[in-house]
């Protein structure tokens, strides 16, 4: 997970950051990692996104849930425009959403 020093304002200031270095790349952001976020990780990956957007918004952001756990069902359809599920085997139940 995130640091816990690192509270929403500064999520939304180290968007801005990479949004500004990376901005004219082609990126795709992927964030998580085998883990679904909690409430107060979904406002500083929120935060993050935003301000990645404000200077880069046509890059993707993905997020990297639990296994069989699509991205959508973790993270606000408006945060991910790429959905991915995360499985060891064969799950249609989520690949399709």
């Amino acid at each position: 997970g995130m640091h816990p020093s690192f509270d929403v304002e500064g999520a939304r200031i180290h968007g801005e950051f990479l949004g500004k270095r990376y901005g004219g790349r082609k990126i795709v952001w992927h964030y998580g990692g085998d883990n679904n976020p909690d409430d107060g990780q979904k406002a500083k990956l929120a935060a993050i996104v935003g301000g990645i957007r404000k200077y880069a918004p046509r890059q993707p952001h993905l997020h990297h849930a639990a296994p069989g756990t699509s991205s959508t069902e973790v993270m606000s359809p408006e945060l991910v425009s790429l959905n991915g599920t995360y499985t060891y085997g064969p799950d249609f139940q989520h690949g399709g959403q």
